[in-house]
């Protein structure tokens, strides 16, 4: 993944969360968000936009696109979605798994704001990497840091992107794992 040396969110920056929406935990935590958090966030920021992208999109989910929530559906390149975008939400509440999505957005430079549900397995650090929100006056409070400091975006954003380069990269991984095929020869021998 590729971004620009320069991003910086927009000075009203687009939020937007992107994942399967038959998968039970992504539907839950997108409910949670609109209807425990958003309309905190959009009285206190009314020029904010939240878009929910992703496949089997429930017709619960597309009957809430009002004030700012924009529901974009299945996209036909996700990476081409997320770089259009600032700031990545994942509200879950429940669930298990690699994290792809947010590996994804960090690799991009986005600023992710998420649960510590939703950040498990990851060896990150909040305030460093990503923005750890667990209730909604803590989603609010880290929305409210990446509106009023874009340069608290940038930091985050750039050092996802090195955390991804460090710990995700192929050449990486494939080293691991050569690395680990040598210990066991060296085991037998």
């Amino acid at each position: 993944y590729q971004i620009d040396d320069d991003y910086l969110p927009s000075e009203s920056p687009k939020l937007f969360h992107i994942g399967s929406m038959n998968w039970l935990p992504n539907l839950e935590g997108i409910e949670w968000f609109i209807n425990e958090v958003w309309t905190h966030v959009i009285n206190l920021y009314p020029d904010l936009t939240f878009t929910i992208a992703g496949r089997n999109m429930p017709d619960s989910i597309k009957a809430q696109e009002r004030d700012g929530i924009i529901i974009a559906g299945e996209v036909p390149d996700a990476r081409k979605f997320m770089l259009s975008k600032d700031i990545m939400i994942v509200p879950l509440l429940s669930g298990s798994g690699i994290r792809v999505k947010i590996i994804e957005g960090m690799a991009l430079g986005k600023t992710i704001i998420a649960t510590s549900i939703a950040a498990e397995g990851l060896d990150i650090v909040d305030g460093k990497n990503i923005l750890i929100a667990n209730t909604p006056e803590e989603m609010v409070k880290a929305i409210g840091l990446c509106v009023n400091s874009p340069e608290i975006c940038k930091f985050i954003g750039e050092n996802a992107r090195n955390y991804v380069t460090l710990h995700h990269h192929n050449e990486n991984i494939s080293n691991e794992i050569i690395q680990f095929y040598n210990s066991l020869c060296d085991i037998k021998s």
